[in-house]
C-alpha cells in the first residue's frame, strides 16, 4: 500500500471514530448496501410535562343536579368550606377577597353565571343552597369531598344562601348573596361639569340581563348577551346653579330610569 493510500485510510478511520463519538448508536449499517453506512440521527425523548397537582375540592368536585346553568362557562367563581367557627357551624371563604371570611358576603353583577364550590372540612354532612335561583350543591359528608352548583344571577337584590340540613341554618350556616347592588353616589364633579359645560346632559343607564360568553371549546360561535340601554330626557342646568344641586338632580334622573 502506498503512503498516500495509507494516509487516506487513517483520515477515513479518524473521521469514522469522530462520527461514532458524536452520534453513537445512531450510526448504523445500511442493510440495503453492504459496505456503506448511513446516519439516522435521533432526538432524545423529551419527558412529558408533569400535570399540575389538582386543587383540593376544586377539580374533583362534581356538578350538582341543581345547577340550572351548568352548560355555561362561569363568569364568577366562589369556594366555601364548612367548619366550626367561634363554636358555631359556618361557611368560610376560600381564596380571593373572601379568604378566611366567615359566611362571606358574595357580590355579583346581574346576569353573571355564578359557580359555587362547597368543600367539606368537618366530616359533617352539609350542602349550600340558593333557593331564589333554584340552585344548590349536592350533600357532602366526608372531609375533603366537594360539590359544585352553577346558576345565572338573573335578578337583582339581596338573597340568603344557607345549608338546608335540618338545624344547620339556625346553627349559623347562612350568608348573603348580593346581585347588582344599589346605585353608588355621584361624585360632586358631575354637577360641576354639567353646569360649567353649558350643554344638555342626557342621563343613561345600562342594564345587563345576561353576559356574553366566548368559549369556543363549547360553542362554535360566541354567545351574545342581552343588555338594555335606557336613555332619559336631556337635562339643562342654569349657569348659576349650585354644583351640588346639579349633582343631586343628575343622580335622581339616572335612578329613575
Amino acid at each position: 500500500m502506498r503512503r498516500r493510500d495509507r494516509v487516506l485510510v487513517v483520515v477515513a478511520w479518524l473521521a469514522f471514530v469522530v462520527m461514532a463519538a458524536i452520534y453513537g448508536p445512531s450510526v448504523a449499517a445500511d442493510p440495503g448496501s453492504a459496505g456503506h453506512r448511513h446516519m439516522a440521527q435521533t432526538k432524545p425523548a423529551t419527558p412529558a410535562p408533569k400535570a399540575p397537582a389538582p386543587k383540593v375540592g376544586a377539580s374533583t368536585a362534581k356538578v350538582a343536579k341543581k345547577s340550572p346553568a351548568a352548560e355555561y362557562t362561569p363568569t364568577v367563581r366562589f369556594r366555601l368550606r364548612t367548619e366550626l367557627a367561634d363554636g358555631k357551624m359556618a361557611f368560610v371563604g376560600v381564596g380571593g377577597a373572601i379568604e378566611g371570611v366567615v359566611n362571606p358576603p358574595l357580590r355579583v353583577a346581574e346576569g353573571d353565571v355564578v359557580q359555587v364550590t362547597l368543600i367539606n372540612n368537618d366530616n359533617v354532612e352539609h350542602d349550600v343552597v340558593f333557593p331564589e335561583f333554584d340552585a344548590g350543591t349536592d350533600k357532602v359528608a366526608r372531609k375533603g369531598a366537594s360539590s359544585v352548583t352553577v346558576f345565572r344571577a338573573d335578578k337583582s337584590g339581596e338573597f340568603a344562601y344557607f345549608c338546608s340540613l335540618p338545624g344547620h341554618r339556625q346553627a349559623g350556616m347562612e350568608g348573603k348573596l348580593t346581585v347588582g347592588g344599589p346605585l353608588q353616589p355621584f361624585k360632586a364633579g358631575a354637577g360641576l361639569i354639567a353646569v360649567e359645560g353649558a350643554t344638555p346632559i342626557i342621563p343613561m343607564k345600562l342594564k345587563i340581563h345576561s353576559m356574553s360568553i366566548v368559549d369556543r371549546r363549547r360553542f362554535p360561535a360566541p354567545f351574545r348577551g342581552d343588555v338594555e340601554l335606557v336613555i332619559g330626557d336631556p337635562i339643562r342646568f342654569d349657569a348659576d346653579m349650585d354644583h351640588a344641586t346639579a349633582t343631586t338632580q343628575l343622580e335622581a334622573a339616572v335612578a329613575a330610569l
